[in-house]
């Protein structure tokens, strides 16, 4: 029979390949897991930032397009100043659509205050005026749906109207603005 002898002086060799140099432990493969999953969910933070910040400067270039051709429109209307070449007499040719109907707005300067509180407002549909409102409520719609409002102020000693047109539209829970303003010459 042959009898076991053990040696405590002996070096404990855990693994043949690490005692030799080459490969990694557990350890070194666990940590090497976790610092590549954090990189991973940082690049999709950052990739999910950029879709929504595109997103929105999307909208904000569609609603500074829709404001602008809409002053454009407002613009090439024009209204005639009468025989007496005064405006707010009664002999002027103003259209309906440069024609100041909310006398409270005239000293807004806020586009949320401007918006909610226009002389003429529309809902648009693919850039399309669909559905005049009144009464512009707050933004409350999909952010599909973009509102197109405008002020009219008149300066009558200078023959003059002021108009601003606010686009607005909802991302989320915030409302956004696109404002673009002119001065029309009366003739």
């Amino acid at each position: 029979m042959k009898k076991l002898v053990f040696c405590t002086d002996a070096p404990l060799v855990v693994n043949k390949i690490t005692a030799g140099g080459a490969g990694f432990t557990l350890l070194e493969t666990l940590v090497a897991m976790v610092v590549f999953s954090v990189a991973i969910m940082g690049l999709s933070t950052v990739s999910l930032s950029l879709v929504n910040t595109n997103k929105l400067t999307r909208h904000n270039f569609d609603a500074s397009v829709l404001a602008q051709s809409h002053l454009e429109i407002l613009r090439n209307t024009g209204f005639g100043l009468g025989a007496d070449g005064v405006l707010g007499t009664s002999d002027d040719v103003i259209p309906p659509n440069l024609t100041s109907v909310n006398p409270s707005n005239s000293t807004l300067t806020d586009p949320a205050k401007m918006f909610t509180q226009a002389d003429h407002a529309y809902t648009l549909t693919n850039g399309a005026e669909t559905t005049p409102i009144l009464d512009s409520p707050g933004l409350t719609t999909p952010t599909a749906v973009m509102r197109r409002t405008w002020i009219v102020r008149d300066i009558p000693s200078l023959g003059i109207k002021s108009v601003t047109v606010v686009v607005g539209w909802r991302e989320g829970s915030t409302n956004f603005y696109s404002v673009a303003s002119t001065a029309i010459q009366g003739q």
